[in-house]
């Protein structure tokens, strides 16, 4: 007897490497709507994903019921959640994979829905063990209901690379970089940047309004909503990466991190616990505790000692290559939701 076992997802670019594996290795059945997602949104978008995430699941809520495992990823786990509580779907293991929350808002927000719709038996799956200790706080959940399985680094492919147009070509011959969009303190980078003799490029969203009409100085270029492989390319280009955080939230600009690791790239950002799961402070990279008062000495002894940090960015490519590949990522997914010899062994 063949169990039932399902992914939801949105699209069918998320999550992309992780569904395949399991695919292929664990007999899940794929189900998704759409075939291209943009992970940057206004809340509003954001919204209405969520709504057609739940919409989505109570239309394939005949397939999925009964089945013995069903992995809904980002907000389709909310809505395995309410259709669970409504008694509409009955499913044996449940997983809401890749439970992210960017603010505390949002973590509020979630503890009042839980509050409602959540069963007890559902599994978070998280992308850091600090997530763990943050969410269980506050959303009054025992550590046991949350998972530690971490984001696979997929390395850019040089055969993507697309040509920089007149607008991406980069203005500085020698620059600092920084990007991202979620939780972000670019204000305080660009005040450093005004005191300092160094570059900066800053590639980020139309979403970081924050600094849209923010006064810069000569040395400081921001583009936004760069194509990703422009933003390699900045990133390859730069002489480090800053990461400047607001707070110690799940929103630590983890991609952007790995990224830099694998280019061998000095990372300097945030002392937030996240980060800290990637960075050893002055072995892989540099965690600032206050931006305006230490980033400006750091940058100094970039350039007093380069060698000491082209060092320290070769050891972050093997740091990176050592914990985050994905065939390491996929093991802990193999050991999340068992093989299908033991799926069958417990229905039959």
């Amino acid at each position: 007897m063949i169990s039932k076992r399902y992914t939801l997802r949105t699209s069918s670019n998320l999550y992309s490497g992780i569904v395949e594996h399991l695919k292929n290795n664990h007999n899940f059945c794929d189900l998704y709507y759409r075939d291209n997602y943009k992970c940057m949104k206004n809340k509003l978008s954001l919204i209405v994903d969520i709504i057609r995430d739940i919409y989505f699941t109570f239309k394939v809520a005949g397939k999925i019921n009964n089945a013995d495992t069903v992995i809904g990823f980002s907000y389709m786990g909310l809505a395995l959640l309410i259709f669970t509580k409504m008694r509409i779907i009955n499913v044996r293991k449940k997983y809401w994979y890749g439970l992210f929350l960017h603010s505390q808002i949002a973590i509020d927000l979630l503890g009042y829905l839980l509050k409602i719709f959540d069963d007890g038996k559902t599994i978070f799956v998280v992308f850091s063990k600090y997530e763990i200790t943050l969410y269980s706080k506050h959303l009054k959940l025992p550590k046991d209901r949350f998972r530690y399985v971490p984001l696979p680094y997929y390395p850019p492919n040089p055969e993507a690379k697309t040509e920089f147009t007149n607008n991406y070509k980069p203005k500085y011959q020698s620059y600092y970089f920084s990007g991202g969009y979620s939780n972000r303190d670019y204000i305080a980078l660009i005040n450093v940047f005004r005191e300092v003799k160094e570059n900066l490029i800053i590639a980020c969203s139309h979403l970081n309004t924050e600094i849209e009409n923010i006064k810069i100085s000569d040395n400081i270029s921001i583009l936004y909503d760069v194509k990703t492989y422009n933003f390699i390319e900045l990133l390859m280009g730069s002489k480090a990466c800053i990461l400047p955080m607001k707070s110690n939230t799940g929103a630590a600009g983890q991609m952007v991190v790995a990224d830099s690791m694998y280019l061998k790239k000095v990372i300097i950002a945030s002392n937030t616990d996240i980060i800290k799961e990637y960075v050893d402070d002055g072995i892989t990279g540099i965690l600032l505790g206050n931006i305006m008062q230490d980033l400006p000495t750091v940058l100094k002894d970039i350039t007093i000692y380069p060698k000491k940090f082209q060092q320290m960015g070769e050891r972050a490519y093997k740091s990176l290559l050592n914990r985050y590949s994905k065939e390491m990522v996929y093991e802990e997914v193999t050991k999340l939701v068992g093989s299908q010899d033991e799926v069958i062994t417990m229905i039959s």
